[in-house]
């Protein structure tokens, strides 16, 4: 368990700084963008620029189902074996890459501007190469080489920022978009030497339909997480206008800023704990799966909690201070961290092949959305100002991870309602 607990450590460690690169890389590349392009052709950048996005929330999930049931792969002398599953998994998903990449040429011939027809067909390739790339994070996330997945994405990052900077001035929008296709590409010969695809070409109607009815609700899963943050900008839109909109906004950059731990942490914990779980019988080891990491986020949030209700006033004063009215979020705000803190353990186990509630996930994240919209309009009609919207989002987020526990309790507690009411107890 130390070993576990000690490569799940220095995993997060190299997410963190891949993702810290990324952000301190990209500032003076999205500054040097938008004075160069302008106002609108930025706009036009950030439109073509969603396209390649499609490989993650227009995917099939097949890549997650072969991750979910890494229990099935086989690694020998640290060479993943070819599968049947990863087989499939891997063929429809380039050819719906592939699909997808030719809607996005044909749209091009729809449009007669220069900068958006060569525009849409460099994103087209670009959005082809992404998902290859995806494929060959699937094998690192199985080999649990998260080394060389944080190291492909510094690369892609690096790479792609150099090429922006170097050439912007001359090639305007189009530098941009080729950064993202010669990122990717970069990203795919470096995974090359490192995990390779090693996939055969198959095709199956049975084991397709079969990975389809697991895959999408997992692809849905990480689309509804989308929704649910535009669901937030639209009701605070209509209600607040963009005033209360930008308030409420920065006031959850504080629960961004811990959720990148929380979150590289859980990419790195997720194959771990669809290992434990990926088969439908035995005992399961609910103390290490599940009550060391939540009560470990449930410590690590009640230690950051303070320091934001110490610290975030006064820096709030002094830089910040036509933004105020976040002061008196910040209690608010320490409880939902810690909400979504122990919440994500449980929802990624719903989605093992042991507890197979993929479906509920979406459904639980359906009802916290509507909870947030109906709680929302309903202080606001009493009389509640901004306030109410942090408030409406600590009572989404605690039905979430309430409805969470409920719908694991049977497997990860065994129907043993004592234990079940001491652990929660705990957090």
């Amino acid at each position: 368990m130390k070993h576990l607990t000690q490569k799940i450590i220095n995993d997060t460690k190299l997410l963190v700084v891949r993702d810290l690169f990324s952000k301190i890389i990209q500032v003076p590349v999205t500054i040097v963008t938008a004075r160069v392009l302008g106002t609108e052709d930025f706009g036009l950048l950030k439109m073509i620029n969603f396209i390649p996005s499609l490989t993650k929330f227009g995917g099939l999930g097949l890549g997650n189902v072969v991750v979910r049931e890494i229990s099935d792969v086989k690694i020998i002398k640290s060479k993943l074996l070819r599968s049947f599953k990863r087989d499939i998994a891997f063929t429809y998903t380039i050819l719906w890459a592939l699909v997808l990449s030719v809607i996005v040429f044909y749209c091009s011939l729809l449009y007669d501007r220069f900068e958006i027809v060569w525009g849409l067909r460099i994103a087209a390739i670009s959005l082809f190469t992404s998902q290859i790339l995806r494929l060959y994070k699937v094998n690192c996330k199985i080999k649990k080489d998260f080394k060389s997945f944080a190291k492909s994405d510094a690369l892609a990052i690096f790479v792609g920022s150099v090429f922006t900077l170097s050439t912007i001035y001359w090639f305007g929008i189009f530098s941009v978009l080729i950064a993202s296709l010669l990122g990717s590409f970069v990203g795919c010969l470096f995974l090359q030497k490192k995990v390779e695809l090693n996939f055969k070409p198959r095709f199956q109607n049975v084991e397709l339909i079969r990975q389809l009815k697991i895959g999408l609700p997992l692809a849905m899963a990480t689309l509804f997480f989308g929704l649910r943050g535009w669901v937030e900008r639209l009701v605070l839109l209509d209600i607040w206008g963009l005033n209360g909109l930008g308030i409420f906004m920065l006031s959850l950059t504080g629960i961004q800023v811990i959720n990148l731990f929380i979150q590289n942490t859980l990419q790195a914990m997720t194959v771990h704990v669809y290992e434990k779980l990926g088969s439908r019988t035995g005992v399961i080891d609910t103390e290490n799966i599940v009550l060391r990491p939540t009560l470990t986020f449930a410590v690590f949030s009640s230690l950051i909690g303070p320091l934001i209700l110490i610290i975030g006033p006064a820096l709030i004063k002094f830089f910040l201070p036509q933004y105020e009215p976040i002061i008196q979020f910040l209690p608010w705000i320490t409880v939902i961290i810690l909400f979504n803190s122990i919440s994500s353990i449980y929802l990624i186990s719903m989605n093992s092949v042991r507890l197979s509630q993929q479906v509920r996930v979406i459904i639980f994240q359906s009802i916290s959305i509507l909870i947030f919209i109906v709680f929302c309009y309903l202080f606001v009609g009493i009389g509640y100002q901004l306030d109410s919207a942090i408030i409406s989002k600590l009572i989404a987020d605690g039905c979430l991870l309430v409805l969470a526990l409920f719908s694991t309790k049977n497997y990860l507690y065994n129907n043993n309602l004592k234990l079940f009411i001491n652990h929660t107890s705990l957090y």
